[in-house]
């Protein structure tokens, strides 16, 4: 199997080896699972047996059973001693081609020959077995080296999402280019949340993202809008962004107020909520609403539009903002109030923005004092033009 589909785990950077050992692990794990339950059969049995002995043995008989007879198991040969090393096929299984498409066939081709003669599906009595009491059974530490195996695969290429590649329905493929990727140290990106709106046309939605960014010490809030045509095969149409320095203007030309953004999440198709507190203080914190519905847009070039990964779209609009192609402005707040509850530090942030259980709820980094802000008309949520943003 591992031999059929090698080049495409070697495109998406799997490691064969890794998988053709969790292949043979897992193979393992089913011969010896099926052999515990045969073995498990037989202690009922032998457990019933037990049972009808109780009746007719007197007491001291009966103790003595139970401290000698149900002191040990056949079954702990299953959770004790080493991993099993053995290859089901040395047992005298039967082999079946490593090619996945020729083993649906062989199995097709023997379900029809037994449905054809039902004599393939008479019950045999007398079929020989390979004696496996030997062999080491410890389905335990099997199933956990095979989680530790799998875990290291996907730990690799699970940074593959942030990636992009080229592959084509026939196999082929172009490997993905990392320069523009490279651009972007790992802690410029400080969070990313997502919403997708469905429009009014069938398959077609736009998806949003908003992107708290540290780059060279200017922390930049960026909203990108993606629309998608049901019938352009996930490549997006254009790609739309606004970047935002962090700041909040205030009632006079100058008086601008720097924040930190603590969290930010999608409210509903209109409206971002964001939790803030003004740079270099220890509190308070405020949450607040941006209309990023309404807000101004910027459309990337077409060329640059290729379904890019979110790393190579951070890249491309650092290095457009850096050339002046793009132009900032400061956090447009709609509304805002200031938390009781949350002062400093870190939060977490919950949302739901459905009519008639619109709220929202702001915990704190300890998990212990929460800020529940009822969303449906309150009146506690300050217009920005009736409140001094650096209060």
């Amino acid at each position: 199997m591992v031999t059929h589909v090698n080049p495409q785990f070697a495109l998406f950077g799997f490691n064969t080896d890794d998988i053709a050992h969790c292949l043979s692990s897992l193979k393992q794990g089913i011969f010896i699972a099926n052999l515990l339950a045969f073995q498990a059969r037989g202690e009922l049995r032998s457990f019933k047996h037990f049972l009808s002995f109780l009746r007719y043995e007197i007491a001291l008989a009966v103790n003595h059973y139970l401290m000698s007879g149900l002191k040990t198991s056949q079954i702990d040969r299953w959770f004790t001693g080493s991993a099993p090393q053995f290859d089901p096929g040395d047992l005298g299984l039967p082999q079946h081609n490593t090619d996945t498409n020729k083993v649906l066939e062989e199995a097709l081709e023997q379900a029809y020959t037994a449905l054809q003669d039902p004599s393939q599906t008479s019950w045999q009595p007398k079929v020989s077995t390979a004696d496996v009491s030997h062999l080491d059974k410890n389905l335990w530490v099997l199933v956990h080296d095979l989680a530790v195996r799998c875990q290291r695969v996907f730990a690799h290429v699970s940074k593959a999402t942030a990636r992009s590649a080229i592959v084509s329905g026939a196999g082929g493929a172009t490997p993905f280019q990392v320069e523009a990727s490279d651009r972007v140290s790992s802690g410029a990106c400080q969070f990313v949340r997502e919403r997708v709106v469905r429009r009014n046309d069938p398959g077609n939605h736009l998806q949003h993202l908003a992107i708290y960014l540290a780059s060279e010490m200017r922390p930049l809030f960026c909203l990108t809008r993606t629309p998608y045509a049901k019938c352009a095969a996930g490549v997006p149409l254009h790609i739309d962004v606004t970047v935002m320095e962090c700041f909040i203007a205030g009632h006079e030309p100058g008086d601008v107020t720097d924040v930190h953004l603590c969290n930010a999440e999608f409210f509903d198709d209109e409206i971002l909520v964001i939790v803030y507190k003004v740079r270099g203080t220890d509190g308070p914190m405020f949450a607040a609403t941006v209309q990023y519905s309404t807000l101004e847009y910027q459309t990337q070039s077409e060329g640059y539009v290729n379904g890019p990964s979110r790393k190579d779209m951070i890249a491309n609009v650092l290095e457009r903002l850096n050339e002046g192609h793009l132009s900032l402005k400061g956090i447009p707040i709609k509304r805002r109030r200031q938390l009781s509850a949350c002062r400093d530090g870190s939060v977490s942030l919950a949302v739901n923005g459905k009519v008639g259980r619109r709220v929202v709820c702001v915990l704190d980094g300890d998990g212990t004092t929460m800020d529940i802000l009822d969303m449906e008309g309150d009146e506690d949520m300050e217009a920005e033009d009736e409140s001094e943003m650096g209060a």
